[in-house]
């Protein structure tokens, strides 16, 4: 579920920055994707602070920023998910 709240946070910021720019607005984009990592919240810290130590920062664009949050939240659904299992699994042995 929350992949989706992402999703929509991400489709937002894209359709209201880029409907800036068909206004006539000039954007930088590095202050676009700087203000969608300040408004994530603090599970992508960890992802926030490696994105903004990566020496190619003022070149992301919100796509491949897109990209970058979207696998870091579906590797850790996975992981989440595979835990829960070991640990039913764990309990389980544990009770015969």
């Amino acid at each position: 579920m929350m992949m989706k709240v992402l999703q929509a946070f991400l489709l937002e910021y894209t359709v209201f920055f880029k409907s800036m720019k068909d206004l006539g607005d000039k954007i930088n984009y590095h202050n676009v994707v700087e203000k969608v990592l300040i408004s994530l919240t603090q599970s992508f810290d960890s992802k926030v602070s490696s994105i903004k130590k990566t020496k190619d920062f003022n070149n992301i664009t919100i796509e491949k920023l897109h990209g970058m949050l979207t696998t870091y939240e579906m590797r850790e659904r996975g992981t989440l998910g595979i835990r829960e299992v070991e640990l039913k699994s764990t309990n389980e042995g544990k009770e015969k």
